[in-house]
């Protein structure tokens, strides 16, 4: 009697995850998606505190000059890794990835990044001082304008039309939230775990979601395997050593639970 209840209590999680891969990866939308391009990967301001909340800042010293410190520096660096990363992910769950440079090189791309794609967030949207104070809201990879959206955006067919452009079946924004969990310390500095959650949407040709990931904030969040100090007044600084390699680290664990989920969503087809 206890096998049957323990084969039903398998039987009973394997459909939950069926379920939440169906309703992550989307039917018929998505049966047409063959290729595609990543049009933009982008972190929040800086690393947060999970049990208090926050992580997105614009930085006004980057907005009024345009140039960058360290720290943001480095979170572009961690948004480059996520765009390598999930590059390969694509790849390895069936679909064929056009190169990042060929997509930020074209027109297409510049004038989709111009455009303003979501509030306030192109490269150059409003003016060039609000689109710098977008960008400083956010780690993305050099070139690549940071584009959030949501089920509740109304430009579907902005991104439609350009994946006709460029000849893909779908686009693909990858969110990365950084955060961390404080963890006490009897003696010396207090630490720090590095933790990522990630969302990817995949918008198709149609101007349809064929691809919905929780919200990054909600979503399978993945730990570092080490932690770091925190600064005085309990900061979490990005220049601590090792910090952005935990990110990354973290990153490369959302990266391959994201295969596996597409590769079960596709599969049920």
């Amino acid at each position: 009697m206890r096998s049957t209840y323990q084969a039903l209590g398998v039987l009973a999680l394997g459909s939950i995850f069926i379920m939440s891969c169906s309703s992550i990866v989307r039917h018929p939308q998505v049966d047409g998606v063959k290729k595609i391009a990543i049009i933009s990967v982008y972190t929040n301001t800086e690393p947060y505190d999970l049990e208090q909340g926050g992580g997105t800042r614009f930085d006004l010293a980057q907005a009024v000059t345009g140039k960058t410190d360290n720290e943001a520096n480095i979170r572009n660096e961690i948004a480059q890794h996520g765009l390598d990363r999930y590059t390969w992910a694509f790849q390895q769950a069936g679909w064929q990835v056009v190169p990042t440079a060929q997509v930020i090189a074209s027109a297409d791309y510049k004038a989709l990044a111009a455009s303003g794609q979501g509030p306030q967030r192109g490269l150059a949207s409003i003016n060039e001082f609000a689109g710098r104070m977008g960008q400083s809201m956010y780690g993305s990879p050099p070139g690549m304008a940071p584009m959030p959206i949501d089920e509740r955006t109304d430009n579907l067919n902005q991104l439609a039309q350009f994946c006709r452009k460029m000849g893909v079946d779908a686009v693909a924004i990858v969110n990365f939230d950084l955060g961390y969990r404080a963890k006490s310390s009897f003696f010396g500095m207090p630490k720090a775990q590095p933790a990522v959650a990630a969302r990817t949407l995949v918008v198709n040709k149609q101007g349809e979601f064929a691809v919905v990931f929780p919200e990054a904030a909600k979503g399978e969040r993945f730990e570092a395997s080490r932690e770091v100090e925190l600064q005085v007044g309990g900061r979490f600084s990005l220049n601590q050593p090792n910090a952005a390699l935990l990110f990354k680290e973290a990153i490369d664990k959302t990266a391959k639970y994201t295969i596996e989920t597409l590769r079960d969503g596709l599969a049920q087809r």
